[in-house]
């Protein structure tokens, strides 16, 4: 059964640089692996370590998955903290769980996991 997943990434990294290339890469790779996504803008808010509320304009990624696709949501998203230089990235699965998945999610995976998450079909 297909249920929501989300991944919700920055248009901008932490160095205030635009993201313009990763979205494209990332809108691709995900109508690659699922065969669509709608993508959605939205406004978030955070507390920095210096307790200063910080807002960022972001992009959210709407994709029909089952739970079978976890292992790949993660990766996508850990390859997405990686390029767009994030401390993480939010993501919900299909079961409605949220993680905030760091770029050592990408960096710990196995070359074989890497390549199945970055797929071309």
């Amino acid at each position: 059964m297909l249920r929501e997943a989300k991944i919700i990434m920055p248009t901008l990294d932490n160095e205030r640089e635009p993201l313009g290339t990763l979205h494209n890469q990332l809108s691709a790779l995900i109508v690659d692996h699922f065969n669509g996504v709608t993508v959605t803008k939205a406004e978030g808010l955070w507390r920095d370590p210096r307790g200063a509320i910080v807002r960022d304009t972001s992009l959210v990624y709407h994709i029909a998955a089952s739970q079978d696709d976890a292992p790949t949501l993660r990766m996508i998203a850990g390859w997405c903290a990686l390029e767009g230089r994030q401390e993480c990235v939010y993501l919900t699965l299909p079961n409605g769980a949220v993680e905030f998945v760091k770029p050592s999610a990408w960096r710990a995976a196995s070359a074989q996991e890497r390549r199945a998450a970055l797929r071309v079909v």
